[in-house]
């Protein structure tokens, strides 16, 4: 019996373009320190705690948590 290299292909084909999962919606905030030329983040906890680092006006790099809203500088 010979083998159809078509429906190889086919069935790999529908599986990449079935549908899945849906995907749950994103939120996006702009995390910005305060009188910061730059803030960067470089990672956050389950309960939405940050931490990164933020360059002030003379070039300075420093870090920061932001923790509940408010900023905690750490230097």
């Amino acid at each position: 019996m010979k083998r159809n290299p078509w429906r190889l292909v086919l069935a790999a084909v529908a599986a990449l373009v079935a549908p899945s999962a849906p995907l749950r919606a994103q939120a996006f905030s702009t995390i910005d320190y305060p009188g910061a030329t730059e803030t960067r983040v470089f990672g956050m906890n389950d309960l939405g705690d940050a931490v990164g680092r933020w360059v002030d006006a003379g070039g300075v790099t420093h870090g920061f948590l932001l923790h509940g809203g408010r900023f905690t500088a750490i230097d």
